[in-house]
């Protein structure tokens, strides 16, 4: 399989300052939410608590990981020109659009999915929540940004402020500073006394 034909090759695809800071700040989060979840080591008395604690930091530096991870691998653009190669073979290429808006709804319902459980499962991490799920609905908006075919549903003028690259790279940095800061909330917040 040539990969340019896909016009994706593997490798660093956003070498801009811009793109790098994104992705070491996405791995350096994804690293402090493996060390929140190893905080929640349960004690006896609220096991159950905690291990759902624990499981929502994990999930959370998986999900962190692979936002980083796919900043600069730019697996979307492989899989868009994928889809769009195997949709013309088939014949459902003049579907398209019914196709976007499934996915973009589906991707609206797996960040309203997210947060709904941010605030379920995270009750219990103090003065880090509100950070925390800022930092959540931040990511979720740039994600959004990234994936909506706004053009499709509410005219060129949306799809045009919706790529620029100021307002991305914000909520971007912005929500990834959020869960950082509330990264180290938690860690101090939990802080082991020796």
């Amino acid at each position: 399989m040539n990969l340019s034909e896909y016009h994706w090759t593997p490798g660093f695809n956003d070498p801009t300052w811009l793109g790098l800071t994104a992705t070491c700040l996405y791995l350096l989060s994804a690293a402090l939410c493996g060390a929140c979840a190893a905080r929640e080591i349960p004690p006896s008395e609220n096991a159950r608590a905690n291990t759902s604690q624990r499981r929502f930091w994990l999930c959370l530096a998986l999900l962190m990981f692979a936002l980083g991870a796919n900043k600069e691998v730019d697996f979307q653009t492989w899989i868009v020109s994928t889809a769009r190669r195997v949709s013309i073979r088939q014949g459902w290429y003049p579907w398209r659009t019914v196709v976007k808006v499934a996915f973009a709804t589906a991707t609206v319902l797996a960040g309203g999915l997210l947060f709904v459980l941010s605030v379920r499962e995270t009750r219990g991490i103090g003065a880090a929540r509100p950070l925390l799920l800022a930092g959540i609905v931040t990511l979720c908006a740039f994600v959004l940004l990234r994936v909506v075919p706004f053009g499709g549903v509410w005219g060129v003028a949306a799809e045009e402020k919706a790529e620029t690259p100021w307002l991305k790279g914000a909520l971007e940095i912005g929500g990834i500073v959020l869960v950082l800061a509330s990264n180290a909330a938690y860690l101090v917040h939990t802080r082991r006394e020796p």
